[in-house]
């Protein structure tokens, strides 16, 4: 990702949010992904979901993926694959029937994801609003957080 992209974010219309940017920037750092045992990739997209527990196979496109350099892309592939969606105040507030309807698709989107090998972490507004607030922080703190909080 250019400087450019990162500092004008904000202005540009496109997917990515601010506080996926800034996650992707801090576990790009990680020495799991510097020596290149995992990849990291934003907006990934999963087609390969086998339907489990009556809840039918869908698609779905993911904030932040980390995947063992081990693993295929093709169904049954071998190795870890770490799901980490990220859950601003769009989960939480709004009207009670379309916050319901959210938690629900969530729901069944962690069930098929881990059905089928995944491992998923949440990232939630409450549970880490630095992310959101995006104080000035250092890098190790940063790290830390993230190894404190997401266990990554």
């Amino acid at each position: 990702m250019n400087k450019f992209m990162w500092k004008n974010m904000k202005e540009i219309n496109n997917s990515h949010r601010p506080e996926q940017m800034l996650l992707y920037k801090i576990l790009k750092q990680r020495d799991y992904i510097k020596d290149g045992s995992y990849t990291i990739e934003t907006e990934y997209e999963v087609t390969d979901l086998k339907p489990t527990m009556g809840l039918p196979s869908k698609g779905c496109i993911i904030d932040i993926v980390l995947i063992n350099s081990q693993y295929s892309r093709m169904p049954y592939g071998e190795g870890t694959r770490v799901a980490i969606r990220i859950n601003g105040g769009i989960h939480k507030g709004g009207k009670y029937k379309r916050r319901t309807r959210i938690k629900l698709k969530d729901k069944d989107q962690e069930i098929l994801l881990r059905a089928n090998g995944w491992d998923v972490r949440d990232v939630d507004k409450e549970k880490f609003p630095e992310l959101w607030e995006r104080p000035n922080l250092s890098e190790t703190t940063w790290s830390n957080l993230v190894r404190d909080r997401l266990r990554l």
